[in-house]
């Protein structure tokens, strides 16, 4: 009996909030490879992440100094791109990804019975986190080149 998986905890853990704190794991990550790759070539500028409740925004921000944040530094919102911004969003049963206003995806959690997962799904097709969270990201970081 011992063998058997217990897929009453996986079935458990297959809730919003498991789900938005395993999206925010994953954009904290990307955004900390990013930055730390592309830093030379950025002019000091980088992506920065705030979350508030089901919410999670993306934005641009110039380094100013050695105060303490999150991330070790004091920011400020360069006003040229304090109107561009990422979020993700809780919204009922789906998560939003939006840039600006502008919906990106709409990201649905599906519980997955053979493989005893919680998989991500856009337009019904499961794809790995990490693949959903390079869809929200890419364009926002690299542009739209198609």
């Amino acid at each position: 009996m011992s063998d058997s998986p217990n897929w009453i905890k996986a079935r458990l853990e297959c809730t919003p909030d498991k789900i938005f704190a395993a999206l925010y794991a994953q954009i904290e990550e990307d955004l900390r490879k990013f930055n730390r790759l592309s830093h030379a070539s950025r002019n000091g500028r980088r992506f920065i992440l705030q979350k508030q409740d089901n919410a999670i925004s993306v934005f641009h921000a110039k380094m100013i100094d050695d105060h303490q944040t999150m991330s070790g530094k004091r920011v400020i919102v360069d006003s040229d791109y304090d109107q561009d911004f990422l979020s993700v969003e809780l919204d009922e049963n789906a998560f939003i990804s939006r840039r600006q206003e502008h919906v990106l995806l709409r990201i649905y959690p599906r519980w997955n019975p053979d493989t005893l997962t919680c998989d991500l799904c856009i337009e019904d097709q499961a794809i790995p986190l990490w693949n959903v969270v390079g869809r929200i990201l890419e364009p926002f970081f690299f542009g739209d080149l198609g």
